[in-house]
């Protein structure tokens, strides 16, 4: 299962609106295969929302969107919110490149580019407003930056005819939604960011691909709050992410050397506070037993800070803790169940932490079946593989075994799962796994089981 599930399992939606909005007083105007085109030309400003109406997001969406258009309507906002139900239009859905639901562009006289701002009415407004403004403010000094934004990038001694200065608008235009930008036209020639609360950082770079990539590292705050807004920007970056698991009163109490650590390790590892008021499932989505902890979550592991091991108030002991991940000398967590008390059955039930070592030990092949107790079409499955577990035990060529995917976590880099149910034949001494892709009866289990595993009690004789 890839780690990225655990930002599904932290942030998923707690409410879906399930009502369309009263087309006769909705603020977003309607699209269809034969307006879209028109509608987008005529008009200098539209962000559209492209849509199923199956899908559950678009749901989700749907009322935020609304409130978005009438407060921009009623504001006499330039900017026009539509909307295409793409069932209906598939053919435009495919002329602009639509993967998913919902997808929001933005068109400005006729050019589209990607929306990158949040899911919710205030910030599809803000957004909107942002992107109509210059993406760069110039200022007489630097008094007139804006002291209470997140993150601020400040480019000196330019004229707009450096090839520095055209990268810095680029950019500027395409994070005008996560950051502020300033141009002071005096001074040395130099770009630095200022994260709220802390000292200016200079970029060192001379050439307009190493600004691009400071100002993709620095747009995101060094150290602050992670949530609906924003969790989408540190899982796409590709970096490991470090969530601080805490209430806001530890917060504040380590925030300072958090950010020192979050500055020293900028290039490799994100660092974000996750409140444990607001993500009450923050201890059975990362495994952690007790406030404040941090789970570094990498691409391939996950590894638990504690701060008795590393103190939180010592800088320099958790950038070790980092240190120690390298090299290999901090355990990687593992969420696991209770292992069950008696496991005699015909079927075996692994968790987490039985698995790597019962599949090590196995003496015959075993046949995995992982499951989710929420999952229905595993609920109408379970019967049929528990009863192939009893015709097993008889025949004895393979060891039948039951995993709970939601409850645990497994350990060993071939036995992954990316839906329910998942049933996986597992060969001692081997890591190859060969994937059951049958239907879900007895007979076709059988039938799998007897192609790739050699029945030994017939080789004997």
């Amino acid at each position: 299962m890839k780690f990225i599930s655990v930002f599904a399992f932290v942030f998923s939606a707690v409410s879906v609106s399930f009502a369309g909005a009263d087309d006769s007083t909705s603020a977003v105007v309607d699209l269809t295969e034969q307006t879209i085109h028109k509608f987008i030309n005529e008009h200098d400003a539209v962000l559209v929302k492209f849509y199923a109406p199956w899908c559950m997001h678009c749901q989700s969406l749907a009322p935020e969107y609304e409130k978005a258009a009438k407060q921009l309507k009623e504001e006499g906002s330039e900017v026009i919110l539509a909307e295409l139900n793409c069932d209906a239009a598939p053919a435009v859905a495919q002329e602009f490149g639509i993967e998913g639901y919902p997808t929001l562009k933005f068109f400005r006289k006729g050019s589209a580019r990607e929306y990158s701002g949040t899911r919710q009415a205030e910030g599809i407004v803000s957004w909107c407003k942002s992107v109509m403004l210059p993406a760069v403010v110039h200022i007489l000094s630097a008094d007139d930056i804006d002291s209470d934004a997140d993150v601020a990038f400040v480019a000196t001694g330019y004229d707009s005819s450096d090839e520095i200065m055209k990268e810095y608008e680029n950019l500027a235009d395409v994070h005008r939604s996560d950051a502020k930008f300033y141009l002071l036209p005096t001074g040395d020639r130099a770009v630095y960011v200022l994260h709220k609360g802390h000292d200016r950082f200079y970029f060192s770079g001379t050439s307009a691909s190493e600004l691009t990539e400071f100002i993709q590292q620095e747009s995101l705050p060094l150290f602050a709050e992670i949530g609906h807004s924003n969790y989408v920007r540190y899982f796409s970056s590709g970096k490991a992410i470090s969530w601080f698991c805490s209430t806001q009163a530890d917060y504040e109490k380590f925030r300072s050397t958090f950010a020192t650590v979050a500055r020293a390790l900028r290039s490799s590892v994100l660092f974000a506070w996750l409140d444990v008021n607001k993500f009450t499932a923050a201890k059975e989505a990362f495994a952690i037993e007790s406030y404040p902890a941090v789970a570094h979550q990498t691409p391939t592991g996950r590894y638990i800070l504690l701060p008795e091991v590393y103190p939180f108030d010592d800088s320099d002991a958790v950038i070790r803790f980092y240190s120690d991940v390298e090299a290999g000398k901090v355990p990687r967590s593992i969420k696991s169940e209770d292992e069950p008390a008696s496991n005699d059955g015909p079927v075996v039930t692994l968790v987490g932490k039985t698995l790597p070592s019962f599949v090590q030990n196995a003496s015959k092949p075993i046949l995995l079946m992982i499951h989710s107790p929420f999952c229905e079409h595993c609920k109408k499955f379970m019967p049929v593989f528990v009863s192939f577990g009893e015709s097993m035990a008889a025949d004895g060529r393979v060891i039948v075994a039951l995993f709970n995917g939601d409850g645990n976590e497994s350990a060993l880099e071939h036995v992954q799962w990316t839906a329910y149910p998942t049933v996986l034949l597992l060969k001692p001494g081997s890591t190859d796994v060969i994937a059951y892709d049958g239907k879900r009866t007895l007979e076709d289990l059988t039938t799998f089981v007897e192609k790739h595993v050699a029945d030994e009690r017939h080789a004997e004789l």
